[in-house]
């Protein structure tokens, strides 16, 4: 597959949020607080899942002038950050 195509971007902007927010989940129930609470709530876990989409944003935009992949890597990002903001409060 080419680098620059838009299945490239999806692919891309879908699973490497989802293995960071494994990792991220992982080390954070291992930092337990004395109240047992885990260290950091799912809404900030999530958004921590997002910051390698930016640089790969960069990546592809920037560097590579992959112009497909990286348009297709803004938009999952800003829908997942608009995600994390709007899906909670619509549930209270």
């Amino acid at each position: 597959m080419k680098r620059d195509h838009y299945l490239m971007g999806l692919l891309i902007g879908t699973t490497v949020p989802c293995l960071t927010f494994a990792l991220v989940w992982l080390l954070n129930s291992l930092l337990v607080l004395p109240s047992g609470e885990p260290w950091l709530d799912n809404q900030r876990l999530m958004l921590l899942a997002m910051l390698p989409n930016v640089a790969l944003i960069r990546y592809y935009l920037v560097t590579l002038k992959a112009d497909k992949t990286g348009r297709v890597l803004v938009a999952i990002t800003a829908l997942a950050i608009l995600a994390v903001f709007v899906v909670p409060n619509l549930m209270k």
